[in-house]
């Protein structure tokens, strides 16, 4: 057997090739890994080069038509779809009055999108795109790439990109079996529609493979398959961690003093991200013992505005993931060996995390430690319209934090001093409602996670023999 992986980006490079996974592969197989992430993904990926090949994929152009098609079918599976994240997004791809030609099919697309009112209309735009896609360059260029290295089954890491469909119609042209892994918990019930079809789907679990299911009814139950998510073994690793002693003298704080991990937003999903970190500084100072904080922005974020915000303080530090950044584009960002020992160090050494709604609230549930979640407004009125409680708190993803009680929330700022406390004085506080998020998202599954994903490609290349 040859598998095929599909590497879309630097996250899905540390999910799928930092994990243990590729590895696994490449014990039973041998691997065929498609990217565009450049020449130094080698390096930061162990490998057996008598086992693994690196393959450049080709660029992917979908064109005018293809664009405005696949625009107005997003547009569309967001509102026949109407969850609360996806309103949400419906309403930032709203038109904004911009008079450039892709604004222009933008507002084209938002129209067009109002007449697609139901899951059999959206499948049929699907297909339409299919077949404008069949004939472009890409699918061409994919389908020599396939016939040159021949796997006998393929696996995208990411299910949304819309290259996917260049290399799922020429898989099928040559009858390789072709499929996706979905790749995060938020994806299916507060993003767009992904453009596939594929022919299976890999979920880390069964509440994914329902939503799955709800969101795509085209699909059928014995096309998905429960794996549990890989990823978290790129870096929930107990090998990769130092002594306490290095690790946060390392960051320039006392390694005798508490430790918290405020983790940063994107400015879109938090506008107020720097201010709500000003306010558990604040709560630092009213908190006995005073813990220390490690700012960790998002790997696309500038960390310089968080560095303004600390200066002064002597007990908080900024702790950027060390991504690598060729030629600064984000696009080929890749994640490297020493960011994976870095998330490893915060899981192992803090206390708690601080964030707003992030993933690393799920990060901190599978390390065994608790996570305050800031559901405070700063600007009054609130900046999106209404109160982030009312509405990222909603999101049916992180509405299972919520019901769960996986985290302590923050509902005002006077709050943390108390919740800091509490987060440093009673570790096991809310732990049944954590292990109830990592039951619900991962079934237990993370350690077995990349044998059970190689498994699955192995049952499905069977089925086509």
């Amino acid at each position: 057997m040859k598998i095929g992986l599909f590497v879309n980006h630097g996250f899905a490079a540390r999910n799928f090739l930092q994990s243990g996974l590729l590895a696994k592969a490449a014990d039973s197989s041998e691997v065929v890994v498609f990217h565009s992430l450049g020449p130094g993904l080698t390096e930061e990926v162990e490998h057996d080069p008598d086992r693994v090949t690196w393959v450049d994929s080709p660029a992917f152009s979908e064109g005018a038509r293809g664009y405005l098609l696949r625009r107005t079918l997003l547009l569309a599976h967001l509102r026949v779809c109407d969850t609360e994240g996806m309103r949400w997004m419906l309403s930032e791809y709203a038109p904004r009055g911009q008079l450039s030609r892709a604004a222009l099919a933008a507002r084209l697309a938002w129209h067009q999108s109002r007449s697609v009112r139901d899951h059999d209309a959206l499948q049929k735009g699907d297909e339409r795109y299919a077949r404008i896609q069949a004939g472009r360059t890409p699918t061409r260029e994919w389908e020599q790439l396939l016939r040159e290295h021949r796997p006998t089954v393929l696996l995208s890491t990411d299910q949304r990109p819309p290259d996917n469909v260049a290399l799922t119609l020429a898989a099928k042209r040559l009858g390789i079996p072709a499929g996706a892994f979905v790749f995060s918990w938020d994806n299916l019930s507060s993003k767009g529609r992904m453009p596939g079809p594929f022919d299976f789907y890999l979920v880390w679990s069964e509440h994914m493979k329902q939503e799955l299911m709800r969101f795509y009814p085209a699909i059928n139950s014995d096309q998905v398959t429960v794996t549990g998510p890989p990823q978290f073994g790129a870096y929930l690793d107990p090998a990769l961690s130092s002594a306490r002693h290095d690790f946060i003298g390392s960051l320039g704080l006392d390694p005798e003093q508490p430790l918290v991990c405020f983790s940063g937003e994107d400015p879109i999903t938090d506008p107020e991200n720097v201010e709500h970190l000003l306010a558990l500084l604040e709560a630092t100072d009213a908190s006995s013992p005073a813990p220390q904080v490690v700012v960790r922005p998002s790997p696309v974020d500038d960390p310089d505005r968080w560095r303004r915000a600390c200066e002064g303080r002597s007990n908080v530090t900024v702790s950027p993931p060390p991504w690598r950044r060729p030629d600064g584009n984000w696009t080929r960002a890749l994640p490297t060996h020493e960011d994976n020992r870095l998330l490893a160090n915060l899981l192992t050494h803090c206390a708690a995390g601080v964030n707003m709604v992030s993933t690393m609230t799920l990060d901190f549930a599978l390390a065994g430690k608790p996570t305050i979640n800031l559901a405070f407004d700063v600007a009054d009125p609130p900046l999106h319209g209404v109160p982030v409680w009312e509405k990222h708190f909603r999101f049916e993803h992180y509405q299972t934090v919520v019901d769960n009680d996986a985290a302590l929330f923050a509902r005002s700022q006077a709050e943390l001093p108390q919740l800091l406390r509490q987060v440093l004085d009673r570790p096991d506080v809310n732990r049944p409602g954590r292990e109830a998020l990592i039951q619900l998202h991962t079934e237990g599954l993370t350690d077995a996670a990349c044998g059970l994903v190689v498994s699955a490609l192995s049952d499905r290349a069977e089925e086509t023999r």
